[in-house]
């Protein structure tokens, strides 16, 4: 179940990927995920003694129940909800020189795709996770003795 991933964690992959969830280790969470489970278990006890026969006082209690789960899954999703994850991402600059002026200035386009490529790499965190690229660009003339005064 989805409480018991966040609780314990989900990786059923030897090797685990972006999308696998770690095990809950903030305390709060974790003791507000137990009052969920610990209702969850009063109020089964009750439902699986519910009949369409059932007492007023059970029938209070399946309601009480229900209500008291209730407020602890909210409190469950505000703190996840409210909670944020601050990953700190180390910043790799790639210098690129580039004819942006000279004799071909193909640099404007070669620099679209460059800052295109950048913000999907950035993005997706799939090709180089846990790292945000940034291009400097560097104006070479399209001269082979400006590009190797860098």
């Amino acid at each position: 179940s989805n409480h018991k991933i966040l609780l314990e964690g989900g990786s059923p992959r030897r090797l685990a990927a972006k999308t696998d969830v770690a095990e809950t280790t903030d305390h709060d969470a974790i003791n507000l995920m137990r009052a969920v489970e610990d209702q969850w278990n009063a109020l089964k006890v009750h439902l699986k003694e519910a009949t369409p026969q059932s007492t007023e006082t059970l029938l209070r209690s399946v309601v009480e129940g229900t209500a008291a789960a209730a407020e602890s899954m909210e409190a469950v999703m505000t703190f996840f909800g409210t909670t944020t994850r601050s990953t700190t991402m180390l910043s790799l600059e790639i210098l690129a020189p580039i004819p942006l002026t000279g004799d071909w200035p193909a640099g404007r386009t070669l620099r679209l795709a460059a800052q295109l490529a950048e913000g999907l790499i950035n993005k997706e965190q799939r090709i180089l996770p846990g790292f945000n690229l940034k291009h400097v660009f560097y104006d070479d003339k399209c001269d082979p003795s400006k590009g190797s005064q860098i």
